[in-house]
């Protein structure tokens, strides 16, 4: 896969679109299989958005992997996310 995904860049926008969906659907899988997508969301598909550019969906992989993992953690990190924003003068 991982050769597949290094000689198309399209191959790994479908991939990180798949990965988006799992992420956005994970309420109705088992927790067990909650906590291991994402893990791998983290450490794999995040990183490849953000190395692309693809910083909303970098974002929006990082909040959904927060949110399924500490619910009760997403509004801190969204403010905290906010506040370097306004420090550094980024959008």
């Amino acid at each position: 896969m991982l050769l597949a995904m290094a000689q198309d860049v399209r191959v790994i926008l479908i991939k990180l679109a798949d990965r988006l969906h799992n992420m956005r659907t994970l309420d109705a899988m088992a927790p067990t299989h909650r906590e291991r997508i994402a893990r791998e969301t983290l450490d794999i598909y995040a990183p490849i958005a953000n190395r692309l550019g693809l910083n909303a969906l970098y974002l929006e992989l990082q909040d959904l992997v927060v949110q399924a993992s500490v619910p009760d953690a997403l509004p801190r990190a969204r403010q905290a996310r906010s506040r370097r924003r306004a420090a550094t003068g980024a959008r």
